[in-house]
């Protein structure tokens, strides 16, 4: 809601039902959110992307893990 209203201009009644539907958007939401916390907040872009990110990075990891040991339990019952 910070990054619409410093960007576009709005007025915080205008920028928060947009704010709450482009949110719903999950990628769209992520990256308008980083990109609010970098320009309206202040925030180095590292910090932005693991508050942003931070899920998905745990996700993929976790999922690359899961795949390594099914791929060991798929060698051994062979």
């Amino acid at each position: 809601m910070a990054g619409l209203g410093e960007w576009l201009g709005l007025h915080w009644i205008v920028a928060g039902p947009l704010a709450l539907f482009l949110a719903y958007l999950p990628l769209v939401g992520s990256i308008l959110g980083l990109l609010g916390a970098v320009h309206a907040w202040h925030w180095a872009w590292w910090q932005a992307g693991l508050l942003f990110f931070g899920g998905f990075a745990l996700m993929a990891a976790l999922g690359g893990l899961s795949a390594m040991v099914d791929s060991f339990r798929s060698r051994r019952s062979a």
